[in-house]
């Protein structure tokens, strides 16, 4: 099922992202190039470092200038960022 925009709460300060997509909490950080959330889907591909359904509706819930500085730092540095879950 789709995930509607009315579905997403973003708050961003400089470089982080802190969002609510369904009910799930997702973090990033441009700066320490770091993503945090905690849904199953996104869990099975940390190690793979594959992005979920939530965090393509974040992407697309951002204003397009950081999407794309996040999306593009993403895929020229993507061994240099962190994925994880939370603890």
């Amino acid at each position: 099922r789709q995930i509607e925009a009315e579905e997403v709460e973003v708050e961003v300060e400089g470089d982080e992202v802190h969002a609510r997509v369904k009910n799930y909490q997702v973090e990033v950080s441009k700066s320490e190039r770091r993503l945090l959330h905690d849904c199953d889907d996104f869990a099975k591909q940390v190690e793979q470092r594959g992005l979920c359904k939530h965090l393509v509706r974040l992407f697309l819930s951002l204003p397009p200038e950081s999407a794309a500085a996040i999306l593009g730092d993403l895929r020229e540095n993507r061994k240099a960022w962190s994925f994880s879950t939370p603890a």
